[in-house]
């Protein structure tokens, strides 16, 4: 849901616009790590909006942005793996 979230911000998506990528578009299947099984679902939009909700309730709460601690993780592993060095 994360990957979902961020592919909708990304290309300005509307939800119903996401959610008929999720259910029908192979490639966004691939991107979002999803195994190639047309006959399911996922996720339901009323998942992605709990999700989401529960996601800034948390950053209203502890002042932690979730979503950014995610995203600078998979950075790190990246640069990690790709023995890329990001220092002048």
């Amino acid at each position: 849901m994360v990957g979902a979230s961020i592919l909708q911000y990304v290309n300005s998506w509307s939800y119903e616009f996401l959610m008929r990528q999720v259910r029908f578009d192979l490639l966004t299947w691939i991107s979002l790590g999803l195994s190639a099984r047309l006959d399911e679902v996922p996720f339901c939009e009323a998942t992605l909006f709990n999700f989401q909700k529960r996601i800034l309730q948390y950053e209203a709460e502890h002042g932690v942005n979730l979503i950014e601690k995610v995203f600078d993780s998979l950075t790190r592993e990246k640069l990690k793996v790709l023995k890329v060095k990001t220092n002048i």
